[in-house]
């Protein structure tokens, strides 16, 4: 029921059915439109009779338009608030969801509720500047809310207050501030709301972490770019050694003194004799050009060439060179060794430890296990590193592609290949040969 000044009513009484309703009205003005915005919402069980919704009827009590709540995804209690403007009015419903709607009663506007629980609302010009804010408040999670007409959000902000009711009153101060102090139970504030300066260096924020995001993403590829090309290098430099390693194998002086010992043979009559050396010889080269392009090949495979090498300088140094070559309990010989690992220490320990040894010498060789690592020994008895520097013309080549080859697979394999050299001396003090020893990483018992 609507009444003038006069308390006649305006129009007949408009009934709502139903039980214990709860119904709000708004006047509503929308340029020369006035008439006023009603909510239904139902407080009791009984929705079936009429469901919740908001109307828009003329100053003469005519329905417009209706639209239910649940058609705009509001299902709990739902206000409804006129927002008063100078042109025209806006109309919110305030529920899980804020809503803004037009005249046709067509949501323009949504933003989520700020609060979980159950709130209040008030309308106050807090800046002075002739425009209402939306103020919502809840109890139960002490924090007060405001809105512009546009939802968007101004401030959030902690507030303690014994209830829901708010009292508001204009306070201005000698200096001529304006305040609205706000009265609530036993708690008293002064809200004012003052404009922030600084508040478009916040956008800032957004450029500067899609900068840190590019530049994240020009450091991965860089970072990335560089492992590529420090991989490609490592890959050219074990080419690179790989053929200094065959050309290193393939030393002239023993591929002629390996031939001149097989012709001594011929010459002296013993053909089955040059025949086997010549047979060996030629297995090593095999197995040296085989294996050009492989870094790593087995342990029997390895044991094996060398073996073939160490029989081929036996012809030619008789009994001034004697060998022996020795495997541990549980190492298999399908386990993967550098192939240099052998050959190397094992000419290097002839050439300038045994031969310069007017007795000649022994050469151990022995592969034993130690945890994840096949240890390699390589011992001779000879005159020692010492001794043999002192009348040494060799460059010690194979060596230091040994050592580079170490160095690069250490940059790749997640254990690293280790290798001690020892001097051995007798009680005496006198040198009495050279150790070498070298942990080689492997996986398992068997691959």
């Amino acid at each position: 029921m609507i009444f003038d000044n006069n308390l006649r009513l305006k129009f007949p009484p408009v009934e709502f059915p139903g039980l214990t309703n709860l119904l709000e009205i708004n006047s509503y003005t929308n340029g020369r439109f006035k008439g006023y915005v009603l909510s239904h919402n139902t407080g009791s069980a009984d929705t079936t009779v009429f469901k919740p919704r908001i109307m828009l009827y003329s100053l003469e009590g005519k329905k417009i338009r209706e639209r239910l709540f649940s058609d705009l995804g509001l299902n709990s209690y739902t206000h409804v608030l006129v927002l008063k403007n100078r042109s025209t009015d806006r109309i919110y419903l305030l529920g899980k969801e804020l809503l803004e709607l037009n005249d046709q009663l067509v949501v323009i506007n949504k933003v989520k509720s700020p609060f979980n629980s159950y709130f209040s609302y008030y309308m106050i010009d807090i800046d002075f500047d002739g425009k209402d804010e939306l103020l919502l408040y809840s109890v139960s999670e002490e924090k007060l809310a405001i809105y512009d007409a546009a939802l968007q959000k101004i401030v959030e902000t902690k507030l303690k207050a014994s209830d829901q009711l708010f009292r508001f009153s204009h306070y201005s101060s000698k200096d001529h501030e304006n305040k609205i102090f706000l009265n609530a139970g036993g708690y008293g504030y002064f809200l004012r709301l003052k404009s922030n300066n600084y508040y478009y260096l916040g956008y800032l924020a957004y450029p500067g972490i899609y900068l840190l995001f590019l530049l994240f993403i020009i450091l991965i590829k860089r970072i990335n770019i560089h492992q590529v090309v420090q991989k490609e290098s490592l890959n050219r430099r074990l080419v690179t050694l790989q053929l200094q390693g065959i050309k290193s194998q393939l030393d002239p002086h023993f591929a002629f003194n390996t031939l001149n010992s097989v012709a001594s043979l011929i010459y002296l009559d013993d053909r089955q004799a040059a025949y086997d050396y010549l047979i060996k010889f030629t297995e090593l080269l095999r197995g040296m050009i085989n294996d050009a392009e492989r870094i790593y090949r087995s342990l029997g495979e390895e044991l094996e060439l060398v073996t073939t090498y160490l029989d081929l300088e036996k012809l030619r140094f008789g009994e001034k060179l004697n060998y022996e070559i020795s495997i541990g309990e549980g190492v298999s010989q399908r386990e993967d060794v550098l192939k240099l690992v052998l050959q190397t220490f094992a000419e290097n320990a002839i050439k300038h430890g045994i031969m310069p040894s007017a007795e000649g010498g022994l050469l151990k060789i022995r592969v034993d296990k130690e945890n994840d690592y096949l240890k390699i020994t390589i011992e001779d008895n000879g005159i020692g590193r010492k001794a043999a520097a002192g009348h040494s013309t060799s460059t010690g080549k194979g060596l230091k592609i040994t050592g580079e080859f170490y160095d690069i697979l250490n940059h790749i394999n997640k254990k690293p290949i280790k290798h001690l050299i020892t001097d051995l001396y007798k009680e005496t003090g006198d040198p009495a040969g050279t150790r070498v020893e070298v942990w080689v990483p492997v996986e398992g018992d068997e691959r």
